[in-house]
């Protein structure tokens, strides 16, 4: 079985992958969605559809300019998640090598005794 700490730090390190890869779109369309709805106090247009046109193509934009590093940094956590697979297994392997050789020392002994 792995360890909670094993887990923990997959669990933490996805988190920080996906709120780094998502925070250049959120906070574009973040800042958007203030300047459009600005305009919109400013010149009493109540239109709740002009904001989606503006944040879409703000979006695709910045897709395009950062769309490669989100992807680098996303594949970079799926390949060191996935070199490190040996290792969890060896992990629950391990263990339960230790748990088989602790019920075969606990038949051994009870054999040996007559218990």
């Amino acid at each position: 079985m792995i360890t909670q700490e094993a887990v923990l730090d997959i669990a933490r390190e996805a988190i920080y992958t996906t709120i780094i890869t998502s925070a250049p779109l959120l906070l574009v369309s973040l800042i958007v969605g203030l300047i459009v709805s600005i305009f919109q106090t400013v010149t009493s247009i109540q239109e709740q559809t002009l904001t989606f046109v503006p944040k879409i193509i703000a979006i695709f934009l910045v897709m395009m300019l950062c769309g490669s590093w989100m992807l680098d940094t996303m594949s970079g956590f799926m390949t060191d998640l996935w070199s490190k697979f040996s290792y969890y297994i060896s992990m629950q392997i391990i263990i339960i090598l230790e748990a088989a050789s602790v019920i075969a020392l606990t038949t051994m002994i009870s054999v040996v005794t007559g218990l």
